[in-house]
């Protein structure tokens, strides 16, 4: 008996975590546009790059949406209240690589599929376009990418 009521409880909270699981992307994709001040910086027009990213609202996801990119032997990340969308939306940055740095700067996707991401999506496509890129002033990196729920 109390082994059935060790089991019935082990099943309550693993359900209960599976509810309340964050919902990651995992994917790949390229640079596909960079303005002249992220190439004069060392940003690779086409460098191919991993992407992790946590869309705000989904799962417990909370309220914030961060979108990580893993570079060969560098890395940046972004984090926006709500989630990314076609309007601008300002962002704090954070780079690592040959040293580390904290920015803002502002985000929006050019193109997203689908357009809205819920516990159930499974792909999402997207081109995204963020302005400081990389705690570089002047730097507007268009990147598109490839994402897969994990």
């Amino acid at each position: 008996m109390k082994k059935m009521a060790a089991v019935a409880a082990l099943m309550l909270v693993t359900t209960g975590s599976a509810i309340a699981q964050t919902v990651p992307f995992h994917g790949g994709g390229v640079s596909t546009s960079m303005t002249q001040a992220c190439i004069n910086d060392g940003w690779t027009l086409g460098a191919p790059f991993k992407i992790r990213w946590w869309p705000a609202g989904v799962g417990s996801n909370g309220a914030n949406t961060h979108i990580n990119v893993f570079y060969e032997v560098y890395a940046v990340s972004q984090t926006l209240t709500g989630p990314l969308a076609p309007a601008l939306k300002s962002y704090r940055g954070s780079y690592i690589g040959n040293g580390n740095a904290t920015y803002t700067g502002n985000i929006r996707s050019i193109s997203q599929t689908p357009a809205v991401i819920a516990v159930t999506t499974r792909a999402i496509d997207v081109t995204l376009s963020a302005t400081n890129y990389g705690g570089t002033p002047g730097c507007t990196a268009i990147l598109t990418a490839k994402l897969y729920r994990r």
